[in-house]
C-alpha cells in the first residue's frame, strides 16, 4: 500500500505543473484554499474484496494544518465512511491510499465541508510516513507565503540544509518554481542549498519530484534559465551515482527515472552536456563512469539495450570506452 501512498504524493505535487508553468505563489494558493488535516485511524470495519467497498472508520485530528473555513471544531474525532478502490476508479483521493488501523494520514479537501465529508471526499490523501516529508513541507510553503521572494528563498535553503530533515515531493515542486522566477543570485542560493543538503535533503520521492519537475521546467522553455540547466545537470548525475542498485519496494527507482528520462535529454543536448564536461568534478566523472559502465545491474531487468547504450554514451563522454 505505500507505494501507492508515494504514487498519491507525486501526483499531488505535479498537478500544479500540469496546467503549465508554476508560480510559488500557485503552489501556496493550492494549499491555504484547503482544509489540511492529519488524521489518525482508530478503527475500520472490515472491507470485502474485491473492492471497491466502503469502510467504516472512526478517529482523531492530530494535526490542524490549514483551516481556511475557520470552522473552529476540528479538533474532534470523526465518524466516517471510506470508499477503498483501486487507482483510476474515481476522483475521491482515497483511490490511491487505503487506509489501516493505527496509521496517520493527511488529507486535503475543499473548505466549508462537515467533518466527515472532510475525511470521506478528500482531494487528496497521503499516508504519513515522515511528518517532515509532508506536513513539515506544508507548512514552511504555508507560512512564507507571505514573504518577500528573497525571505522565501532564504526558508526553503535553511530547511534543505537543516540537518535530518529531508523535504519531500511537495517540497520539491516548490523549490523549482522559486527558481524559475527568482534572479540569479537568490537561485544560486537555493542552488547551493540543495548540492550542500546532498543525498540527505530531499526523501526518494522528493528526489524522484525535483528530477521530474526540473526536467519539465527546463524543457517547457524555449531558453531555460542557466540555474535551472545547471541543476538539472548535476543533480542528475549527483542522484545517478548514489542511486541504490536494489531499491525499497515502497521508493521510486530512480535509476529508471534517470536513464529514460534526464540522461537521454542531457546527452542530446549541447547545453546540457557542455555543462556535464565543464562543471563537475573528476571524482564526479570517473564516478559516473564506472556506475555506468562496470556495474552489473544494467545487464538485468528492467533496464533493456536501449537504456545500456544510452548508459554507454554517458560512459564514453566521462572517458570511458565503448562496451
Amino acid at each position: 500500500m505505500r507505494i501507492k501512498t508515494t504514487f498519491a504524493v507525486l501526483v499531488l505535487a505535479t498537478a500544479i505543473h500540469a496546467r503549465g508553468a508554476a508560480t510559488a505563489e500557485d503552489f501556496a494558493r493550492k494549499f491555504s484554499k484547503q482544509t489540511i488535516l492529519v488524521i489518525q485511524i482508530d478503527t475500520k470495519s472490515a472491507c470485502p474484496v474485491p473492492i471497491p467497498c466502503r469502510a467504516h472508520v472512526t478517529g482523531h485530528i492530530v494535526k490542524v494544518v490549514n483551516d481556511p473555513g475557520q470552522q473552529g471544531r476540528l479538533t474532534a474525532g470523526f465518524d466516517a465512511n471510506i470508499l477503498q478502490q483501486r487507482p483510476g476508479m474515481g476522483d475521491t483521493g482515497w483511490s490511491t491510499t487505503f487506509t489501516d488501523v493505527g496509521e496517520q494520514y493527511v488529507v486535503g479537501s475543499k473548505p466549508d465541508r462537515p467533518l466527515p465529508e472532510t475525511i470521506e471526499v478528500p482531494e487528496w490523501v497521503a499516508r504519513v510516513k515522515d511528518q517532515e516529508e509532508l506536513v513539515g513541507d506544508l507548512d514552511l510553503i504555508l507560512s512564507s507565503a507571505p514573504l518577500p521572494l528573497a525571505a522565501r528563498i532564504a526558508t526553503l535553503s535553511a530547511a534543505l540544509t537543516s540537518p535530518g530533515r529531508r523535504g519531500g515531493p511537495v517540497l520539491a515542486g516548490y523549490l523549482v518554481a522559486l527558481l524559475a522566477e527568482s534572479d540569479d543570485r537568490d537561485a544560486d542560493a537555493v542552488s547551493e542549498a540543495v548540492e550542500a543538503g546532498g543525498t540527505d535533503s530531499l526523501s526518494t520521492a522528493g528526489k524522484n519530484a525535483l528530477l521530474g519537475s526540473l526536467w519539465q521546467e527546463v524543457r517547457e522553455r524555449r531558453m531555460p534559465p542557466v540555474i535551472l540547466l545547471r541543476l538539472l545537470v548535476r543533480v542528475t548525475m549527483a542522484y545517478l551515482v548514489d542511486a541504490p542498485a536494489s531499491p525499497r519496494v515502497d521508493e521510486p527507482d530512480l535509476r529508471l527515472q534517470i536513464v529514460r528520462n534526464q540522461l537521454p535529454w542531457i546527452l542530446n543536448s549541447e547545453e546540457a552536456t557542455a555543462v556535464l564536461q565543464n562543471e563537475l568534478a573528476s571524482v564526479t566523472k570517473d564516478r559516473l563512469r564506472r556506475r555506468a559502465q562496470e556495474s552489473e545491474e544494467w545487464d538485468a531487468p528492467p533496464f533493456s539495450a536501449v537504456d545500456r547504450r544510452v548508459l554507454t554514451r554517458l560512459a564514453v563522454l566521462m572517458g570511458g570506452t565503448p562496451r
